[in-house]
C-alpha cells in the first residue's frame, strides 16, 4: 500500500472472523497484504490478554500503526465510564496509539472532565469519540455539545466521522461533517444502498454516498480507514487503490 494515510479496519475480514479465524490471523492476512496501519476491534478478540499479547509481539520490530476500536461508551449514567481504565491498559498491552469510543450519557455529567480523564488516559494513546448508528451516541448536537465541552476545559478528545453512519440516524453527511469538521481528526469510510426504507452498507464504489465531496471537507492529511466486510482481499486491494488514488489527487491540489 502507498498512501500512509489509509487505514483498514480488521472488519474488513468479517467473514473470515465468523468462520473461526482469530483477529491475530485476520492482522497478519492485512501485514501480508502490505498494510500497515490496522485498526482492531475488542469484540474480535476471544481470549483478550492471550492474544492482545500475541498482537504486541506480532507488532514488534514492524513499522505498525494499530487502532484500537471499543464498544463502548464515555458516560455511563452521567459519569466516566469505569472500564475506560481497562481499555486504556489494554491498548498499551498491544501497543495501540489511538482509542475510539462512544459518547453515552455526557449530558447528565457534573464531574471535573479534565481532571477525570487526564488520570486515567496515557500521554502517548490518543483518545476519540464516533458517530455510531444510535441516536444518542449519533446526533451531531450531541457529539458537538461533548467535544465544544472537552475544548472548554482543554481536554485533549478528538472526533472519528464514520460517512456511512449518518444515513442510519437521518442526518445530512454534509451538514455533520462541517460542523464536527474542526474536531475531526480521523475518517471512516464506507457506503449504501437503500433496501425500501433501510440501508444497508456496501464498499465505497458501490453506494450512494459521495465520499469523496465529503473528504474534501476536512484537512487531506487526515488518517481514513476502510470498515466494511469485504468477499475477496482482492476485493480490498482495489477499495484500496480507489482511495489510494483519491487521496493522492487531493494531496497534489493541496
Amino acid at each position: 500500500m502507498k498512501n500512509n494515510q489509509i487505514v483498514i479496519n480488521t472488519l474488513v475480514l468479517q467473514h473470515q472472523h465468523e468462520n473461526g479465524q482469530t483477529q491475530i490471523q485476520l492482522v497478519d492476512q492485512l501485514i501480508n497484504a502490505g498494510i500497515w496501519n490496522i485498526e482492531v476491534r475488542r469484540e474480535y478478540f476471544k481470549h483478550n490478554l492471550r492474544e492482545m499479547e500475541a498482537l504486541n509481539h506480532a507488532k514488534l520490530g514492524k513499522r505498525l500503526t494499530l487502532f484500537y476500536s471499543v464498544p463502548d461508551v464515555l458516560f455511563v449514567d452521567g459519569e466516566i465510564n469505569s472500564r475506560l481504565t481497562q481499555y486504556f491498559s489494554e491498548a498499551l498491552l498491544f501497543g495501540a496509539s489511538y482509542v475510539k469510543l462512544n459518547i453515552g450519557d455526557f449530558g447528565t455529567y457534573k464531574g471535573n472532565l479534565k481532571k477525570e480523564i487526564e488520570a486515567i488516559q496515557p500521554k502517548n494513546v490518543q483518545l476519540d469519540v464516533e458517530n455510531d448508528q444510535t441516536v444518542l451516541n449519533g446526533s451531531a448536537d450531541n457529539i458537538l455539545a461533548f467535544l465544544q465541552s472537552a475544548r472548554k476545559n482543554a481536554v485533549n478528545i478528538g472526533f472519528v466521522n464514520d460517512l456511512g453512519n449518518w444515513i442510519f440516524t437521518k442526518q445530512d453527511a454534509v451538514q455533520a461533517s462541517q460542523k464536527l469538521s474542526s474536531f475531526t481528526r480521523y475518517i471512516h469510510i464506507k457506503n449504501y444502498v437503500l433496501k425500501g426504507d433501510k440501508a444497508e452498507t456496501v464498499s465505497i464504489d458501490q453506494g450512494l454516498l459521495d465520499w469523496k465531496k465529503l473528504l474534501d471537507l476536512n484537512d487531506p492529511n487526515l488518517p481514513v480507514a476502510l470498515e466494511y466486510p469485504v468477499d475477496t482481499m482482492d476485493n480490498l486491494k482495489t477499495d484500496i487503490g480507489l482511495l489510494e488514488n483519491y487521496l493522492e489527487s487531493r494531496q497534489t491540489k493541496s
